[in-house]
């Protein structure tokens, strides 16, 4: 009978040394299956047989879990457990992040591509975030984090893309950020942060994209600038500038989309403007900007979207017949304008309810494709408009994403 129950005994310790065994072979498999009891509803579970043809999850061809898309689940709580994945998993995105951010995050060193986005993390960002240090891609937007950018964030010297828009975040935008060489887009709007914008920062010569609005920077813009010339996109509306533009921006060749409103910027727009000849809209709206309005601007044959209102421009508007792309300007001042009664001084294109001008001395009721005030107007007669802009930079932002995205594969 001992011998028996001996017998037994070393059955089911083989039996359970040959479990064991088995789990690190097949750690793919086993996420899934301790991923399916997370899942609220029951829709949502992932095949267990066939989980490299669901959506969410990307294999490599050996069916190992490269990338997990956690992006519109219903999960109880966050999948701790996903460490069990960390050799293979070079992608992770997960939407809905609540409270603080999980430890595990900082253990997956192989990733190349993190996004955690759109949550409830009222959280210091932690220094361990220095660890993972193959990224290239990194969206920690819209998760309400605060106090300081951690410096060991700037040790990811990889990165392409940043995203940290939507945080609470306090101080300054360190000079270390130069140490990002590699960045293609920068995403710091809404992030709170404040000071000077540093030196640093222009020296991110491979920068195309750089969104900075809606914080509390000080001071102006530098005329090292310059050097950004790969710059397509420079969003910098609401951000506290003030001083005068560089004359250097005006030497962005490659520039599109170039917004400044909403600031405190002043002096005058140099001739030189013209020297933004890829420019397709240009929102300069709600500074203190005066003097004449150039007539170079009227080279911006590109030029689809001009947005002047609420400066102090006075003087002639000059003659934007040669502009057959522009198909919205706005024009308005604290100070009198002079407008041609013409309709072929005006860009061909525009339409009466996408173009105002005033105040001007004459109201130009003759004119059909522009409507003249004799006072200026306040900033909700365009905010149709901007949130057109809007969606149109984010249609740009997705596919320069989408663009990051093929270097990352």
């Amino acid at each position: 009978m001992r011998a028996i129950n001996n017998l037994l005994i070393l059955v089911v310790v083989q039996y359970i040394l040959l479990i064991v065994s088995l789990e690190p072979e097949y750690p793919s498999k086993n996420f899934v299956v301790r991923l399916n009891k997370l899942f609220i509803y029951d829709k949502q579970r992932i095949s267990e047989n066939d989980y490299c043809g669901d959506s969410r999850i990307f294999c490599d061809k050996d069916d190992r879990i490269s990338e997990v898309l956690l992006e519109h689940a219903h999960l109880s709580k966050f999948p701790s457990f996903i460490t069990m994945i960390n050799d293979t998993l070079s992608k992770f995105t997960y939407r809905g992040l609540k409270g603080e951010i999980p430890s595990q995050i900082y253990e997956l060193t192989e990733l190349r591509l993190l996004r955690l986005i759109d949550g409830d993390c009222p959280v210091n960002l932690s220094d361990n975030i220095g660890k993972l240090l193959h990224l290239k891609y990194l969206n920690l937007g819209n998760l309400g984090m605060r106090g300081k950018v951690p410096n060991s964030l700037y040790s990811l010297t990889g990165l392409t893309y940043l995203g940290l828009e939507g945080n609470n975040f306090t101080g300054f935008l360190s000079d270390d950020i130069q140490r990002l060489a590699y960045l293609w887009m920068l995403n710091l709007g809404r992030s709170g942060l404040s000071g000077p914008i540093p030196n640093g920062l222009y020296t991110l010569t491979l920068l195309a994209s750089i969104d900075l609005s809606d914080n509390s920077f000080n001071g102006s813009l530098s005329n090292s600038i310059e050097g950004m010339s790969g710059l397509y996109r420079i969003r910098l509306s609401n951000s506290g500038l003030s001083g005068s533009i560089p004359d250097r921006l005006y030497s962005l060749k490659r520039l599109r989309y170039l917004d400044l409103s909403n600031n405190g910027i002043s002096g005058v727009l140099s001739p030189n403007i013209d020297g933004l000849v890829d420019v397709v809209e240009m929102n300069l709206s709600y500074n203190r900007l005066g003097g004449p309005i150039p007539k170079g601007i009227a080279k911006l044959t590109r030029l689809r979207t001009l947005l002047l209102q609420g400066n102090r421009f006075e003087g002639d508007i000059p003659n934007f017949s040669s502009m057959r792309n522009l198909v919205h300007m706005e024009i308005t001042s604290t100070r009198p304008l002079n407008a041609k009664c013409d309709d072929g001084v005006l860009p061909p294109n525009i339409s009466r309810n996408e173009c105002l001008i005033g105040p001007v001395s004459v109201l130009c009721n003759n004119v059909t494709r522009c409507r003249y005030t004799d006072g200026s107007t306040g900033k909700s007669s365009v905010g149709s408009m901007l949130h057109t802009y809007r969606l149109k930079m984010i249609a740009v932002v997705l596919v320069c994403i989408g663009g990051i995205e093929i270097m990352l594969d």
